[in-house]
């Protein structure tokens, strides 16, 4: 049988549609099961819930060599409320550009992985070491995939992790951590016509999220992840119009740089709202961490990340400098819960993630295939 292209098996991939939440990945798991074993891969998938599956494709080597993992995960997130130009799981070819939801973050990635890792079981090649794709659920939203991937027994006897998050083809050695914080602020009701009567917990929490947002956080820049980011993402308040509101809050998305911790950062964002409570006593506000994940990053001078660069080099004819990614990945879990080196490098601008009419260019989806089969081929 005559295994599917890396552009048809993202097609095929990207009309699977599986927005988080509430995730459904086990029909994307499933078509990259058959892909696999079409190949002659061996391939284990690991429940999760109903609906959802992790998924290893696993070619064995000889044990000559530690393993190489390829990883990405097999959700999006939803095509929100404004218009696509094409179908948001349409896979749609235009110009070059394929458009769809997970085009670039990151049903593109995952299908030039598993292109690679086909590709190479095919051939009959014997592997020094084995060579895994490790599919996940939940990346999109809380990492559950990632945790459980953690229970695999193969990690000791890895050398390295490779994610396909979108990066241009770039490589990418450090990401950013976060934490995500709320901030409720109490109030006091009253009738909207004597707003003297109460506490307005909008404004209130206006005046906090002012004096925080320039809030210079200590740290130190870092020289490929720069300095830290403070978003307000989310802002609820009030009961009705003609009510002073008693409650409010905002949800604050914080990246971190390395150096930083969530502690900390909750630390410094008490001090600044301790300094308004000073002048406004009647200031009353919570601040609780809803998620965190560390910064992650990986030694640029280790051999992997060397070779990973001149299979690239070698490729495509220009300089593939070590760099960093603003947003987090799985590596945010396996890094630190493996001790492993997290290597990442996919087809795609990581500027469409997430956005209206998302795309990926057909030539890096075989571009990103073809540096996935060498990269192992040579290495192991």
């Amino acid at each position: 049988m005559k295994v599917p292209s890396v552009i048809d098996l993202t097609q095929e991939l990207v009309r699977c549609a599986t927005p988080n939440p509430p995730g459904n990945e086990a029909p994307a798991a499933d078509i990259a099961a058959r892909y696999l074993r079409t190949a002659g891969v061996e391939v284990t998938l690991l429940p999760l819930a109903v609906g959802r599956n992790n998924l290893l494709g696993r070619v064995r080597g000889s044990g000559e060599k530690r393993s190489l993992v390829y990883c990405g995960h097999f959700d999006v997130v939803a095509p929100g409320d404004m218009p696509w130009s094409h179908p948001a799981f349409g896979a749609e070819i235009e110009a070059g550009l394929m458009f769809g939801r997970g085009t670039a973050d990151m049903k593109g990635g995952v299908a030039s992985m598993l292109a690679a890792v086909a590709r190479i079981s095919a051939s009959g090649v014997r592997l020094r070491g084995d060579l895994v794709f490790a599919g996940t659920c939940g990346e999109e939203v809380d990492m559950v995939g990632a945790r459980q991937l953690l229970q695999w027994d193969g990690w000791p006897n890895t050398e390295a992790i490779f994610i396909s998050e979108p990066t241009n083809l770039n490589l990418v050695v450090a990401e950013r951590g976060v934490v995500w914080l709320k901030l409720a602020v109490k109030g006091k009701a009253a009738h909207g016509s004597t707003p003297q009567l109460g506490r307005n917990a909008i404004l209130m929490l206006g005046e906090a999220l002012r004096r925080l947002n320039p809030h210079s956080f200590t740290h130190e820049r870092h020289p490929l992840l720069g300095s830290p980011t403070l978003n307000v993402g989310l802002v609820r308040g009030g009961t009705k119009i003609n009510m002073v509101p008693d409650y409010s809050e905002a949800q604050i998305d914080y990246r971190l740089v390395p150096g930083q911790t969530a502690e900390g950062v909750v630390e410094e964002i008490r001090q600044v709202l301790e300094r308004y409570r000073r002048e406004q006593p009647d200031f009353r506000y919570e601040v609780s961490v809803m998620s965190t994940y560390p910064p992650m990053t990986t030694d640029p001078g280790l051999e992997i990340v060397h070779h990973a660069r001149r299979v690239g080099e070698t490729l495509w004819k220009r300089a593939l400098q070590p760099g960093g990614a603003t947003y987090f990945t799985d590596a945010a879990v396996l890094a630190p819960g493996t001790g492993k080196p997290v290597i990442i490098l996919g087809p795609g601008d990581p500027a469409q993630a997430h956005q209206t009419d998302e795309h990926v260019p057909v030539h890096q989806l075989e571009e990103a295939e073809e540096y996935y089969t060498r990269l192992a081929l040579e290495w192991l």
